[in-house]
């Protein structure tokens, strides 16, 4: 896979300097366009250390207007993010539709790393590609387009490379102790790499592999890439492929809900006796919750007037303030409706030891967007298999 990448392809100085004033003219118009367009763009990063994964990132910033550009390097997980699900920092550094999302360090480094370094077994890298793959669909089943760029080495270049910084002493601090242990483990790197880049490659979003031998070619290289997939989705993305959303007609048109039954009833004396009981057992699990770290999410869902803010109050009268948020979920903001549906709630995931009350939810998809006609049938059908 990687070979095509370590055939020595190069520019020369006057050959860079003809192609990008046009280049950089045209991803500013590329742009300018996308400022109106109904969708985002998120470029991925990725490659061998030293392969100019930085300098890629500093040049992007400088070809486009980075007003209407963020660029995000993903380290360890800081506190906030680890006490939350792992893709919750992904997800929050999403771009609205119309604007440009860099990312280094992403989604994919972790599983390669793990896999490399033995924290992960091939079962434990096969289930993580299986969720960067359904992230990566959702994205692009809502119209982001995903460019993802590979940046590779030799071995032998690699070393080159690194050492060729290190001497510098303007550009020793770009190598790390980190770099020269992932360099004894190049081969690993490679097979691993080449394993996740093989099973992430998909139709809305595959991989492109530029050597990163000679900084001019991988430039420009990476600049036409780029140019031409957002012309490309820029005329093309009304096209999408609609899906085909479930048959309601069900072989029993009775539902759950239809079995509800609706006449029951509770003598008050036995309801103050049993609310004051489980309100007793919620405030210790509460406190389980939070000396354990678990993180709760608590979900109402229902008809208009059934109970869902009286049963609200009724549950946090046993909960202590510090520890729980209630989020009322109405007609999204702007904000909101410039990312996936999805984003709106992942916002508010709570931290370990934490609870969050949705009165209402992302099912909301299912039902008042459906029936009013807020989402298409190919937005609410997805939504099943997005949700689960």
């Amino acid at each position: 896979m990687f070979e095509s990448a370590e055939l020595g392809h190069a520019l020369t100085k006057d050959e860079y300097n003809e192609r990008v004033p046009h280049l950089r003219a045209e991803l500013l118009a590329a742009q300018r366009q996308l400022a109106d367009a109904p969708f985002p763009v998120l470029i991925l990063l990725n490659g061998v250390d030293g392969a100019g994964k930085g300098e890629t990132a500093n040049l992007l910033n400088e070809w486009f207007d980075a007003r209407f550009l963020e660029t995000h390097a993903f380290d360890a997980p800081a506190q906030e993010e680890a006490e939350r699900p792992r893709y919750w920092r992904y997800w929050m550094k999403t771009p609205p539709r119309g604007k440009i999302g860099i990312y280094i360090g992403n989604w994919y480094t972790m599983p390669i790393i793990s896999r490399v370094i033995g924290d992960a077994n091939d079962e434990d890298l096969a289930r993580q590609l299986a969720h960067v793959r359904n992230f990566e669909r959702m994205l692009a089943d809502d119209g982001a387009l995903i460019i993802k760029l590979w940046f590779h080495l030799s071995k032998k270049e690699q070393k080159r490379r690194l050492k060729k910084l290190e001497s510098n002493p303007e550009t020793s601090w770009r190598v790390s102790k980190q770099d020269w242990k992932h360099f004894k483990h190049y081969d690993d790197f490679r097979a691993i790499s080449e394993r996740a880049l093989r099973d992430t490659s998909s139709g809305e979003a595959p991989w492109t592999i530029i050597e990163g031998t000679d900084s001019r070619y991988r430039a420009v290289t990476m600049g036409e890439h780029i140019l031409e997939r957002i012309r490309e989705h820029l005329a093309t993305h009304g096209e999408r492929t609609k899906s085909t959303p479930p048959d309601p007609n069900v072989a029993d048109p009775l539902t759950i809900l239809d079995r509800v039954d609706l006449t029951k009833d509770i003598e008050k004396s036995h309801y103050d006796h049993e609310l004051e009981r489980l309100q007793g057992r919620l405030n210790k699990l509460s406190r389980k919750v939070k000396k354990k770290n678990v993180s709760v999410v608590i979900v109402l869902e229902g008809w208009d007037a059934a109970g869902k803010g009286g049963a609200i109050r009724r549950m946090i009268r046993a909960l202590d303030a510090r520890q729980f948020r209630v989020i009322p979920i109405s007609a999204p903001s702007q904000e909101e409706r410039d990312h996936h549906y999805l984003w709106r709630f992942w916002r508010h995931i709570p931290r370990s030891g934490h609870i969050t009350i949705y009165d209402r939810s992302w099912y909301g998809r299912l039902m008042v967007e459906r029936v009013e006609g807020f989402a298409r049938p190919d937005e609410w059908g997805r939504s099943y298999a997005e949700i689960n």
